[in-house]
């Protein structure tokens, strides 16, 4: 008789746990017993009548119990022993506490509205060709991610190892795990299908208790029997609440699934949401932009999907990284060529000057991103390299993780981090005779909110000097806000005087 497996669903507002416990009888026969909390006087009296048995214990953690999040991602200690007859048997986990849901097109967590700062994690990992099978190797990760102001991983078309939950729980990253499906047979094939769900079910008994497991997909880009799919989505939350659920990531063939807890698109079946390279796709040539008439089409929070797929020429001094078990053909044919023309003395120069255009280009997609009130968040194509499809060189990080020189940490902060403040002006090319004018904004999604907050501006000219400053008045902002907190009027035929005399 023994403890076969424990899931545990947190109540955060109650501060307390339903922990669900799935017992084996192996004797043939029935058995009475108890199963003890470690840490507390509650008992809970079972019989094992059959060779399964469910029982449903709640732990209550008391008042003082800390919440899970990404400011502060607490986790809490859960011990179990079984005592039935001369048969004993105990088990210990680790699991968080939090809700997540969605309230108002927006995601939240412990009654916080979040907006999601994801990358996408494709699996690749050129020394060894399978990802890190210990938490050190994931921790690696998140710290960069988070020194980037990231706070979310989307796991591209498939799961990671126990090692990288583990990770997520102690650093407070949000994950979206999805089954290792890329097909449009889904509902089709019925040996896809069983798969699909046999896969869903065991993921969710895997690693149901991680707190950083926050949302599951169905795969990549699937098109199929959609009914199938919503289905399934419905089939896997009546099973397991504690966290989201999506029939796929990029809905590019049809609108939101009735089922599905959030959307994650670029395209929809009524036409292109223009989320995916969006600043080359609208009318307007400056930041007053934002996808506010795309979120009013949806219930459901919206996700951009692999937002950007900005490219820059590679680093050849790269190649010499790849000492394991894949080799760099492309980049070593990529070098050959320019060497050809006998340009390999610029490469450097390339590559920094496509590198610092395609982080101008990100930074233009996440900003209209973050103007856009209720929305759900973005998942970067991406901030890491991968070498598949040819070559994706859409990274502010190499393949390995490691900084190509393009972007400081800092700077990306500056428009990717939990509170950042926006400019919202009609052009970017002005003539003297006018008046520059600029909305100040500030979306704001820390953990809570902003009592006197007030932007200083400054507008200097390309020799450094001031040309005009000032300061918003101060306002309060809470938690999920993208708030306007002034506006800026600038007459240019004042700065084209200044100029003049210098």
């Amino acid at each position: 008789v023994w403890i076969d497996s424990v899931r545990i669903e947190s109540r955060a507002a109650a501060k307390s746990a339903k922990v669900v416990v799935t017992l084996r009888n192996a004797t043939g026969k029935p058995v009475r017993g108890e199963i003890v909390v470690a840490g507390s006087d509650a008992r809970t009296a079972v019989e094992i009548a059959d060779a399964e048995q469910k029982v449903d214990i709640t732990v209550a953690l008391g008042a003082q119990a800390k919440l899970w999040d990404e400011y502060e991602p607490n986790l809490q200690n859960l011990s179990l022993r079984l005592a039935a007859g001369e048969f004993r048997d105990e088990w210990r986990g680790v699991f968080g506490l939090r809700e997540i849901g969605t309230k108002d097109r927006q995601f939240v967590l412990n009654s916080r509205p979040i907006f999601l700062r994801g990358t996408l994690e494709c699996n690749i990992f050129p020394l060894t060709g399978y990802p890190p099978m210990r938490v050190d190797g994931w921790a690696r990760l998140f710290r960069i991610a988070r020194s980037y102001g990231l706070n979310h991983f989307r796991f591209h078309s498939w799961c990671p190892p126990e090692a990288a939950f583990e990770a997520a729980d102690r650093a407070g990253f949000l994950l979206h795990v999805e089954l290792p499906v890329w097909s449009n047979k889904v509902g089709i094939d019925p040996a896809l299908n069983e798969f699909m769900r046999a896969e869903a079910y065991r993921i969710l008994q895997t690693y149901g208790n991680h707190p950083s497991f926050t949302m599951l997909a169905l795969g990549n880009e699937l098109t199929g029997d959609y009914g199938f799919m919503d289905k399934l989505v419905a089939e896997l939350k009546s099973a397991d609440s504690t966290r989201l659920y999506t029939f796929t990531a990029d809905h590019r063939r049809r609108a939101e699934g009735p089922t599905s807890d959030y959307y994650v698109t670029h395209s929809t079946a009524n036409g292109p949401l223009r989320i995916h390279g969006s600043r080359f796709e609208k009318s307007t040539s400056g930041t007053d932009v934002d996808f506010s008439d795309k979120v009013r089409l949806f219930q459901t929070p919206l996700v951009a999907h692999e937002l950007g797929q900005w490219v820059t020429y590679p680093d050849y001094a790269e190649i010499g990284k790849y000492t394991g078990v894949l080799k760099p053909r492309n980049l070593e044919a990529f070098r050959a060529r320019l060497e050809e023309r006998g340009m390999l003395d610029q490469a450097r120069q390339f590559q920094l000057a496509s590198g610092r255009f395609a982080w101008l280009l990100y930074k233009e997609d996440i900003e209209t991103a973050l103007r856009t009130p209720n929305f759900g968040g973005v998942q970067l194509l991406q901030l890491q390299d991968f070498p598949g499809q040819g070559e994706a060189l859409i990274g502010l990080l190499d393949s390995f993780w490691e900084t190509k020189g393009i972007l400081k940490p800092a700077e990306m902060r500056g428009f990717f981090a939990e509170t950042v403040t926006l400019a919202r002006f009609e052009k970017h090319v002005w003539t003297n005779d006018q008046t520059f004018t600029a909305r100040i904004q500030l979306a704001h999604y820390g953990k809570t909110g902003l009592r006197d907050a007030a932007v200083a501006w400054t507008l200097r000219d390309d020799a450094a000097a001031t040309i005009a400053s000032g300061k918003t008045p101060p306002a309060r902002v809470n938690p999920g806000q993208v708030a306007s907190l002034g506006e800026i009027r600038v007459a240019l035929s004042a700065v084209a005087k200044a100029a003049r005399l210098r």
